[in-house]
C-alpha cells in the first residue's frame, strides 16, 4: 500500500514538469517566422471561398516549437477569414516545416478583402481563437491571440492576390 502511494506521489511530481517543458515549446512558436508558400482552391462550400494555404515555419529558437489545432478568425479592423489546422506539427530547433491550413472567406466579401490588402492595407493582422492542447489527462482548449504588422506578411500575400 505505502508503495503503491509512494509511486503515484513520484509520478504525481513529474506531471507539472511535463506540463512546464510542453508549455515553453508552445511559447517558442512565437519566436518563429512565418512565410506564405502557396495556395490552392478547394472550392466554394456554404457560401464561402475555401482555400488550402502552404506556411512554412522557420523557428530559430534553441527549442523544439510547437503548433497544434487550432480555430481562428483573422481580422484587421473588421473579420477577414477563418483559419484551421488539424494536428500536431513540431519544429525543430533552427529548422522550417510546411503546414497546411485551411483558410476560409465569405463569397460576398472577396472582393473587399483583396481590395483591402492591395491598396488600403492595415497596419497589423491579429489571429484570435482556440488550440486543442493534448496533455496527460486529455485534450484542453486554450484561447490564443497573436498579432503581426501587416508589412511582415504584405509581399507573399499582394504576390498572390496578383498586387505588386
Amino acid at each position: 500500500m505505502i508503495r503503491r502511494f509512494l509511486a503515484l506521489v513520484f509520478i504525481a511530481s513529474f506531471i507539472p514538469l511535463a506540463g512546464c517543458a510542453s508549455r515553453s515549446q508552445r511559447v517558442a512558436l512565437r519566436q518563429c517566422s512565418f512565410t506564405p508558400l502557396r495556395t490552392e482552391k478547394l472550392g466554394v462550400e456554404n457560401d464561402s471561398l475555401r482555400i488550402r494555404l502552404w506556411l512554412e515555419i522557420r523557428n530559430p529558437g534553441p527549442e523544439v516549437a510547437i503548433l497544434d489545432s487550432f480555430h481562428a478568425q483573422v481580422s484587421a479592423q473588421s473579420p477577414l477569414a477563418t483559419l484551421s489546422h488539424g494536428g500536431t506539427t513540431r519544429i525543430l530547433p533552427g529548422k522550417a516545416d510546411t503546414v497546411q491550413i485551411l483558410l476560409s472567406a465569405q463569397n460576398a466579401n472577396l472582393f473587399a478583402l483583396a481590395a483591402t490588402l492591395l491598396f488600403s492595407p492595415p497596419d497589423s493582422l491579429v489571429v484570435e481563437g482556440h488550440a486543442w492542447i493534448p496533455g496527460f489527462f486529455g485534450t484542453s482548449q486554450r484561447p490564443f491571440r497573436w498579432s503581426t504588422p501587416y508589412s511582415s506578411v504584405a509581399p507573399r500575400l499582394q504576390g498572390m492576390l496578383g498586387g505588386h
